[in-house]
């Protein structure tokens, strides 16, 4: 198992988006781009779970609950045993109890179907280790979504 490995790439996350629908996952990484994460954007578990054996752990990791190949569920139980990283689940769970569960069981966070992309990278900026949160531009994110929402 190689992975590639960068001293360039030390100090970025590596964010593992996994996301059926190609329209979310190009929201989430146009609300990715004033921060200094590389994204890593997949649209099924397979191809997900490839690239973590083949190339490289991601720090964090956002998994569609309703994969095309598996459940999200079961990819981020698998990512897991790879290594210990911060989830987050997303998609639709009309019943808050599931989702508890899920908070407590597999994932660090859940966001509801549908989301805002830029509620999402905020919630990913929280989640990261307090030495990547450091090296990345959160303040230009900030900013640049606070503009953003005073142009509507």
């Amino acid at each position: 198992m190689s992975r590639v490995f960068s001293a360039r790439h030390a100090a970025q996350p590596l964010i593992l988006f996994v996301e059926p629908m190609a329209h979310i996952r190009n929201r989430v990484a146009v609300a990715m781009k004033l921060t200094n994460m590389r994204l890593l954007a997949v649209e099924n578990g397979k191809t997900a779970l490839d690239i973590v054996q083949r190339v490289e752990m991601p720090t964090l990791a956002v998994i569609e609950l309703a994969l095309p190949d598996m459940k999200g569920v079961e990819v981020a139980r698998r990512l897991y045993r790879y290594r210990p990283l911060p989830i987050i689940m997303t998609g639709y769970l009309p019943d808050p109890s599931a989702i508890v569960v899920m908070l407590d069981q597999i994932a660090e966070d859940f966001v509801q179907k549908p989301y805002d992309a830029r509620e999402l990278v905020a919630r990913m900026l929280r989640l990261l280790p307090m030495n990547y949160r450091a090296s990345l531009d959160t303040d230009a994110f900030v900013k640049g979504s606070l503009q953003e929402m005073s142009m509507q």
